[in-house]
């Protein structure tokens, strides 16, 4: 399955950092449509190497965690600087 696009929370427009995303758009597998982080957290947490980034090398999404406990995902690291989950279009 791939990440396509994201839409991030209200007030958030320009931002780069995974938290602030909203839902994710996920294709593949039947399961077209926008998802919150929290269920793809919770996807991608029981099913590892499940969902990749549309983008070029296709990083895997990651689990993450806050200090607070709240819950979304992230792109395998490289060298960049801003993750690739980020660099997707935005709804």
């Amino acid at each position: 399955m791939r990440a396509i696009q994201i839409a991030l929370k209200v007030g958030c427009r320009n931002s780069n950092c995974p938290v602030d995303i909203d839902t994710i758009y996920i294709k593949g597998e039947r399961l077209d449509g926008f998802y919150k982080k929290e269920t793809v957290y919770d996807y991608v947490r029981d099913h590892s190497r499940s969902i990749q980034v549309d983008l070029f090398p296709n990083p895997d999404l990651l689990p993450a965690l806050t200090d607070t406990g709240e819950k979304y995902v992230v792109s395998a690291k490289d060298e960049r600087s801003v993750d690739y989950l980020m660099r997707l279009p935005r709804a």
